[in-house]
């Protein structure tokens, strides 16, 4: 499973914001826009760790863990694509593994 999956079901809307602004404004976007993370961005370029849609679930779940961030900025072609939240990735390792374990189950199932 990719990014682009989680990025299909939950949409590619990103709130921005640019380095220079203060925290009284980051506040004020993230209770208006109720969210959990804004993208900083220097004209079009993203500041910080990104990744592509390309990406398998488990290696941004590596990223995530190793860098100590709950949320990453998605690029496609160099452009914000979207936004990824470990509770995202979480959330679709857990109905990948749910999925294996049916088919291990009516494997056995059929072997009895």
């Amino acid at each position: 499973m990719t990014i682009e999956t989680i990025l299909r079901q939950k949409g590619t809307d990103v709130a921005t914001i640019e380095p220079e602004a203060d925290i009284r404004r980051a506040a004020n976007l993230l209770r208006v826009k109720n969210i959990g993370a804004l993208v900083v961005t220097s004209g079009k370029a993203v500041l910080g760790l990104t990744v592509s849609p390309d990406e398998s679930v488990s290696r941004v779940m590596q990223l995530m863990t190793r860098h100590r961030v709950r949320h990453v900025p998605v690029l496609r072609d160099g452009n914000l694509a979207g936004i990824i939240s470990i509770g995202d990735v979480v959330k679709h390792r857990l109905e990948d593994l749910e999925g294996e374990t049916n088919v291990l189950r009516d494997a056995y199932m059929a072997t009895r």
